[in-house]
């Protein structure tokens, strides 16, 4: 969560078990925060955990979805 930023960088690592005979789907949400009970959708974008590995640097850019 970042609080009072329009443009912000996400810079998050995550630790994760990579099988590679197994298609291992992950799907990212992004959500502007307002309290609990207010909450508006930005976006979502899902890929594959091999997509990322086979990246350079094991980072992928990808567009969010249904904006």
């Amino acid at each position: 969560m970042m609080k009072d930023n329009t443009n912000p960088t996400f810079i998050k690592t995550f630790v994760m078990d990579y099988i590679f005979e197994i298609q291992q789907n992950v799907k990212f949400v992004v959500m502007d925060y307002d309290t609990p009970q207010s909450s508006d959708f930005i976006g979502e974008i899902s890929t594959t955990v091999s997509k990322i590995m086979g990246s350079k640097n094991q980072t992928i850019i990808l567009d969010l979805k249904n904006k």
